[in-house]
């Protein structure tokens, strides 16, 4: 017997050394430093919960490999950018990698053609490589999720573009452009929506997840080390962020008169303008939610009745005839937007996408439909909103969104919530 249990001692001992055995075939190794460059895709990726960051992370620690993480994802940023950074951001917190990401905003806001591309991306792995750092190129994903656009026909030259520079140096290449590609066209697609982003461009949990995996097999993970990642992520907690992020906003004419009546109308109530025409747009925004069909419909499908609304509403407060001949704009655009960030377990983003499919619709369209109506039943339940902020709602539909998508996950998606935790008594 003290054979045996000795036997089955050695035997666990020796599973759980080779459990923490970093992998030796990974071109990481373990307690290595990786930077993350990019825009603010690479941003997302370490600033929401379940970021490809934060998962490429937990992925190679799941297989032995822990790495120290240096983000350095900023919004906006181009390739001109991230030349200027590199330096600051990158060279001198002296990584083992720099994982690099670029070319969606150069080719969004078309101010970087593809020379200066080719230029600065060439400088900044000069740069980088000249300092000792590996460099991984990740190519530029899709804009609108490789949609037919003047965008993506633009973007081919720079993601060609980046690939070569890979080949060219004998460097790693996550080709994330050509996983999304491939992930969109194998998913069966019902609506227009999007199916690996919020918006046409930041990754949701499944673009994240495809970042991740695209990441550890360009270090050289093997399908059983892909799922030990996999395994890890979906037995953390939070490792899904449902965004939701809409807004109605339109340049409002007013001719001059008008201006100066609705200043003068701000002045007697003793608030600025911003108040007096945020007013106008957070009522058009809860007319608005209240008469469409929230189940077919997208808000910027709304967007051009909302420009209508707060015109109409504010030319009744200044007794403007319609159609009056308009000279100017108002000094700041009317709008109202309301974002939400709720972080939940991917196995509960399974369930979402189950359920969504059982109502043959996309997830992108369920999530979307959710979060306007608990924004509508916000705005009704206020009332009066004259002293209200769209931020205001904003904070106060966490909660209520987090439970109309838990209701979900659980009836139509078969998932089981786990059991609420509570504190240890002293």
């Amino acid at each position: 017997m003290r054979l045996i249990i000795a036997l089955v001692v050695a035997i666990t001992l020796s599973f759980h050394a080779s459990a923490q055995t970093p992998a030796t075939n990974l071109l990481v190794k373990d307690v290595q430093t990786v930077a993350f460059m990019g825009d603010s895709i690479t941003g997302m990726g370490w600033g929401v919960s379940g970021g490809f960051v934060h998962l490429a992370v937990d992925g190679l620690a799941a297989n032995g490999v822990k790495i120290t993480p240096i983000p350095a994802g900023v919004g906006g940023n181009r390739s001109v950018e991230m030349l200027k950074r590199v330096d600051a951001d990158v060279i001198s917190k002296k990584p083992d990698w720099l994982l690099l990401s670029c070319g969606v905003n150069d080719v969004w806001s078309r101010t970087i053609d593809l020379d200066t591309f080719k230029k600065n991306m060439t400088e900044i792995v000069d740069k980088v490589q000249a300092a000792g750092i590996k460099v991984m190129i990740l190519p530029p994903t899709p804009i609108y999720e490789g949609s037919k656009n003047e965008f993506n026909d633009k973007l081919g030259g720079y993601v060609d573009f980046m690939k070569q520079l890979a080949k060219e140096r004998n460097l790693p290449c996550a080709d994330i452009h050509q996983a999304w590609l491939d992930y969109i066209a194998a998913q069966a697609q019902p609506d227009n929506g999007n199916l690996v982003t919020v918006d046409g461009v930041h990754p949701n949990p499944d673009g994240h997840l495809l970042f991740a995996k695209t990441i550890l097999s360009a270090f050289g993970a093997t399908p059983d080390q892909l799922a030990t990642a996999e395994k890890a992520w979906h037995a953390a907690p939070v490792n899904g962020a449902v965004l939701n992020d809409f807004g109605f906003h339109s340049p409002i004419p007013v001719t001059a008169d008008e201006l100066a009546a609705l200043n003068k109308m701000a002045a007697d109530q003793k608030i600025d303008l911003n108040r007096l025409v945020h007013t106008a747009s957070i009522e058009t925004s809860r007319e608005l939610l209240q008469t469409a069909d929230l189940s077919k419909i997208y808000c910027w499908d709304l967007n051009k009745q909302f420009g209508t609304g707060v015109k109409a509403k504010l030319d009744a407060l200044t007794n403007t005839p319609t159609g009056a001949a308009t000279t100017t704009t108002l000094p700041k655009e009317a709008e109202s937007g309301f974002r939400v960030s709720v972080p939940v377990p991917l196995s509960e983003w399974d369930a979402l996408k189950k359920a969504a499919a059982a109502r043959k619709m996309l997830l992108s369209r369920l999530l979307s439909m959710t979060y306007m109506q608990t924004v509508r039943d916000l705005l009704i339940a206020q009332g009066d909103l004259s002293k209200t902020w769209s931020d205001d709602i904003s904070g106060r539909s966490i909660p209520v969104f987090k439970a109309k998508l838990e209701a979900i996950a659980t009836q139509d998606g078969g998932w089981t919530a786990p059991p609420a935790t509570t504190p240890a008594s002293n």
